[in-house]
C-alpha cells in the first residue's frame, strides 16, 4: 500500500523557542538541500502516489526558496500544508499564501501576554497581522492551536478569538501522554464539547488515543513508516518516523525504489514498538497511521476530516 503523506522537513532552522518544541534546540541545524533536490524529491513523491505533503520544519519561511517549493508542488497537484509561527508572514506571506492549500498559523493562547510568553518571542500581534494580510489574498488561514494542560482552559476565549475573524481553529493536542502534560479525561471531555461548534475541529480519534494515554508498545496504532513518507532537510528518507529514525537513506535514486527497498521495509518492525514509542502522540505521524487500522479510530479519524474539510467550505463562503 502506498504512503498517503510526506513529513518534509525543509529547515530545522527555527526563529522562536516555543517551549513544548525540541527543535530550536538543535545545536547544528541539517544542511539544507538545493531547490534542484527538493524538486527531484517531490517528483519522487509524486511517483510513489503521496498526496498530502506537509511542509515542515523548523520554520519553512526561514527558506527563501519556499515559494518555489510550493510552486513546483502545486504543478505536481500535491496538496500542501504549511504551519508558520507568522513572524515572517507579513514580509514573504504573499507568495506562500497563495501557493499552498492549507496554511496553518500557530497561536498558543488567544492572551497576548501568554502567547508571548510561551513563545519567548513577541509574537501575538504578528499572528493578528498576518490573518488580515492573508485574507487580502482572499486566504483564510487555519488557527493551529497546541492543546496543554495550562492552554485548555482558554478554550472559550479560542473559540470567540476564531469567531471574530472568521476563521477555524484546529484544537492540536501536545506531543506528550496525558501522564507527562497532566490533561486529565475531564479536559478530553472539555475538548470534545467544543469541537463540535462551527469554528472549532479536531480529530476524535486522537483525542481517544490521548484519553488511552497514547501510542501502546504491546498493540501499537503506530504505522509511520508505512502512511509516511519523512525527508529531512539533507535529502535522506528516515524511518519509521523522524524522532526514531532506525533507517536513513539517502535520496540518491527513485523515491518508489527507496520505499519499497528492504533496507526501508525493515522499519516497519519498529514502527510504535521502540521504547522511544511508548505514549507518542506525534500526530504527524498518528493521523495518517489511523487509515491503516479497520477499527474504531479509523472511522472516528474518517469522520473528523469529513467535519474538517465541511467547516473549511462553510467558512470559506
Amino acid at each position: 500500500m502506498r504512503p498517503l503523506v510526506c513529513n518534509y522537513y525543509v529547515t530545522l532552522k527555527c526563529n522562536d523557542s516555543c517551549e513544548f518544541c525540541p527543535h530550536w534546540q538543535e545545536n547544528s541545524p541539517a544542511e539544507e538541500s538545493s531547490l534542484e533536490q527538493v524538486r527531484d524529491n517531490l517528483r519522487g513523491l509524486k511517483s510513489l502516489g503521496v498526496l498530502y505533503l506537509d511542509i515542515t520544519g523548523g520554520e519553512p519561511l526561514l527558506r527563501d526558496d519556499l515559494p518555489e517549493i510550493l510552486a513546483y508542488a502545486k504543478k505536481l497537484k500535491l496538496f500542501t500544508a504549511v504551519t508558520t509561527n507568522c513572524m515572517l508572514f507579513p514580509e514573504k506571506g504573499e507568495k506562500v499564501a497563495k501557493l499552498c492549500d492549507r496554511l496553518l498559523f500557530s497561536l498558543d493562547f488567544p492572551d497576548k501576554e501568554q502567547h508571548n510568553r510561551s513563545r519567548d518571542e513577541d509574537l501575538f500581534d504578528r499572528v493578528v497581522e498576518s490573518i488580515k494580510i492573508a485574507k487580502s489574498f482572499k486566504k483564510k488561514p487555519i488557527i493551529n492551536y497546541t492543546i496543554t494542560r495550562d492552554s485548555v482552559r482558554f478554550l472559550p476565549e479560542m473559540e470567540d478569538f476564531a469567531r471574530k475573524h472568521n476563521l477555524l481553529v484546529w484544537l492540536n493536542p501536545v506531543y506528550e501522554s496525558p501522564a507527562h502534560e497532566g490533561l486529565t479525561k475531564e479536559s478530553i471531555y472539555y475538548v470534545k464539547y467544543f469541537i463540535k461548534k462551527k469554528h472549532v475541529a479536531g480529530n476524535l480519534a486522537a483525542l481517544k488515543l490521548l484519553s488511552n494515554y497514547g501510542n501502546n508498545l504491546d498493540w501499537p496504532v503506530c504505522k509511520a513508516a508505512r502512511a509516511c513518507v519523512t525527508i529531512t532537510p539533507d535529502s535522506h528518507v528516515v524511518a519509521p518516523c523522524y524522532f526514531n529514525q532506525k533507517t536513513k537513506i539517502k535520496i540518491d535514486c527513485n523515491l518508489k525504489e527507496i520505499f519499497h527497498s528492504e533496507e526501508y521495509k525493515n522499519a516497519f518492525q519498529y514502527q510504535g514498538r521502540s521504547s522511544r514509542c511508548s505514549g507518542c502522540l506525534i500526530w504527524g505521524y498518528m493521523l495518517p497511521s489511523f487509515w491503516f487500522r479497520l477499527d474504531r479510530y479509523f472511522f472516528m479519524n474518517l469522520y473528523s476530516n469529513w467535519m474538517l474539510l465541511l467547516k473549511e467550505y462553510i467558512l470559506s463562503k
